[in-house]
């Protein structure tokens, strides 16, 4: 199991020595301090490891609701991952795979690449993609599909995404993974200008567990 990412998001806000310099301050309800800023702003290199955005936001705090649920604790292994070269690509087999706010329209490719080498049966890949006007989830779903993928989002009661930046993580009680068939894609697609939205992948044939 993955540790909760509201410490993955401490770790990863300190990957730069001087980022607190450029960025802003943010504390979750939890106590968790984020230093976030734009990589449009500032000076890029001092500042991309800090970044967390609202899909990080959200998956983190549905992550850390999931690990709190089952009371479970692990490790984090790092390992410098590059989308576009094959060579950087892991081997060994794991469960979980979390990705947030990593589709971009047009560029989304890159991604679906590493996505499809990195997961196998019964792997289950978390993907969390921010409200945006050019959503890139159109040719994401197509990607997927053409490549033998299942697509679930998470979803309350009343079929809208549950995801949330404010409350405790406890605001997922009750939500769960619904199948995103191919006849569902347009109201997820429009969706995507208002709601942070998570997905869960996997490939056809393996058992997707009820998070």
């Amino acid at each position: 199991m993955v540790l909760p990412l509201k410490r993955a998001a401490v770790a990863g806000a300190r990957i730069w020595r001087w980022s607190r310099l450029f960025s802003s301050r943010r504390v979750t309800e939890e106590g968790i301090v984020i230093h976030e800023e734009s990589p449009y702003q500032g000076s890029m290199h001092l500042v991309w490891g800090s970044i967390l955005w609202d899909a990080g936001l959200a998956l983190s705090k549905f992550l850390t609701f999931e690990a709190e649920n089952e009371q479970v604790a692990g490790s984090v292994q790092f390992h410098d991952l590059h989308w576009g070269d094959r060579s950087t690509y892991l081997t060994a087999p794991y469960d979980l795979i979390v990705a947030a706010d990593v589709l971009y329209g047009k560029k989304d490719r890159w991604f679906m690449q590493a996505l499809s080498a990195h997961l196998k049966a019964p792997a289950t890949a978390l993907v969390a993609c921010p409200p945006r006007e050019d959503s890139p989830l159109g040719g994401f779903f197509k990607a997927a599909t053409d490549d033998g993928m299942l697509i679930e989002r998470l979803e309350d009661s009343s079929g809208q995404p549950p995801s949330t930046l404010s409350g405790p993580p406890a605001v997922y009680e009750g939500s769960e993974f619904v199948p995103l068939h191919q006849e569902r894609f347009p109201a997820a697609y429009a969706d995507a200008r208002t709601w942070v939205q998570i997905f869960r992948v996997t490939r056809r044939g393996a058992a997707a567990e009820k998070c």
